[in-house]
């Protein structure tokens, strides 16, 4: 074949070429496919392009270290077994006099309230409109879901309680024992104070630690055993006076006033204070300082000698109703959830946290020095109660207010029965 020949069968092909883009209408493309199909003498069809990851962000509290490093270690290994979904974790920063739900709220106005989200009174975040109704595929996996006019919107993490975490090398010391009645907590108090311990350490600088002691002088004071409230003057100005004489006798000194919840461990640890009313979870915060440290625990009995062990489960996993329109993110954040309570996992978590599972498969723990210390404390039969008080169908904003008022009533001016009013009144909003 001659040169002239091949240039015009050359000539020809682009001709026909151009005319099958011009009609078309890709004149735009053209410039591409004559070299290809000169070149390779084949047709030339694009790959579907693929699709990108899906991100979802899981906000969390940010107060407890073990649990963050755990809710890293979730993200981590869900990433690695889905490959298409990008997990953010989104720890919320610590306000100081600023309870938690307050800082979603700042969220939600700044439209950053997404995707799974960890929540605490989560019928106000209903009533908000800012959480989407909880798949099935979610909570079908624990036992008892918490409904909201017959609808779940939100998921317990796990099942934790309240009481007090001692230091046994100093009660031994000093030949103290578990109190059997209140009148006994506050002669351990003034033992403890007269040998220069700080006998009971607090975080009000977190306002939301607060919320272990309203809980215990909620349950003691304002709720009857058939499960009911009775907010009244006479109980309030009884359960505000009684809380008033820890820090007036001493029993908590005012420097705690300005503590975070996370110093109450040095507290512990260092030998400073003697005891602390919080959480199971707080117990390996305390060791880790000092290994060598020995702790117990005990619920604390009321006026009458009944010590409550409550079953808090409060906090939950939510799914914004933003997130529940973009049908990606919504089974991206199904998954993940799905991820968290299955088998391994969550079993990490609890262990973690000294926790207990709200599942409904069966978990098994391993025997840990924390976990014998817990089972000890519910040897002694509390009487297990779930009332607590993000479960009284209080207004909007008492909790936190509540929480103020519990400060004042330790280290302010105002006399008990004035702050007893002010929380009635606001009890009675509508």
């Amino acid at each position: 074949m001659n040169t002239e020949k091949i240039i015009s069968q050359r000539d020809m092909y682009k001709k026909r070429v151009k005319i099958f883009m011009k009609t078309a209408g890709t004149r735009v493309l053209a410039g591409i496919l004559v070299p290809a199909v000169f070149l390779m003498g084949c047709s030339f069809d694009p790959p579907a392009p693929e699709e990108g990851p899906v991100s979802i962000r899981v906000a969390c509290s940010a107060g407890d270290i073990k649990w963050k490093s755990g809710m890293e270690d979730v993200a981590e290994k869900f990433m690695e077994q889905n490959k298409n979904i990008k997990v953010e974790l989104y720890f919320v920063p610590e306000v100081k006099k600023q309870t938690y739900i307050e800082r979603l709220k700042v969220l939600a106005a700044q439209e950053e309230f997404s995707d799974i989200v960890e929540l605490r009174e989560t019928g106000a975040l209903v009533q908000a409109g800012l959480l989407a109704p909880m798949p099935r595929e979610v909570y079908s996996l624990v036992a008892s879901p918490r409904l909201y006019d017959g609808v779940c919107y939100g998921v317990p993490r796990y099942t934790t309680t309240l009481g007090i975490i001692y230091n046994r090398d100093i009660f031994e010391e000093m030949g103290l024992s578990e109190p059997e009645t209140y009148d006994d907590f506050l002669n351990i108090c003034q033992k403890l104070l007269t040998a220069r311990y700080d006998a009971l350490a607090l975080g009000a600088a977190d306002i939301w630690h607060m919320k272990f002691w309203g809980n215990y002088l909620f349950r003691n004071y304002m709720a009857t055993e058939d499960g009911k409230v009775r907010m009244t003057k006479e109980n309030l100005t009884r359960m505000l006076g009684d809380f008033r004489d820890l820090a007036d006798k001493g029993y908590i000194n005012s420097r705690y006033r300005d503590m975070l919840d996370s110093q109450t461990a040095q507290a512990l640890s260092s030998g400073q204070a003697a005891m602390v009313y919080t959480g199971p979870w707080m117990l390996s915060q305390i060791e880790n300082l000092n290994p060598q440290i020995r702790l117990g625990f005990f619920f604390l009995p009321d006026k009458n000698g009944v010590a409550y062990a409550m079953d808090d489960s409060n906090v939950e996993w939510g799914i914004s109703a933003e997130t529940a329109r973009d049908k990606k993110k919504m089974d991206a954040s199904v998954k993940f959830l799905q991820f968290y309570y299955s088998e391994g996992v969550y079993e990490t978590i609890l262990e973690l946290m000294n926790a207990d599972s709200v599942t409904v498969r069966k978990v098994r723990m391993p025997d840990t020095r924390n976990q014998r210390i817990m089972k000890a404390a519910y040897e002694r039969g509390p009487v297990h109660t779930k009332l607590l008080m993000e479960d009284a169908n209080s207004p909007d904003g008492f909790i936190a207010y509540y929480d103020q008022v519990l400060i004042q009533a330790l280290w302010g001016d105002e006399p008990v029965s004035s702050l007893a009013d002010s929380l009635l009144k606001r009890w009675e909003m509508p």
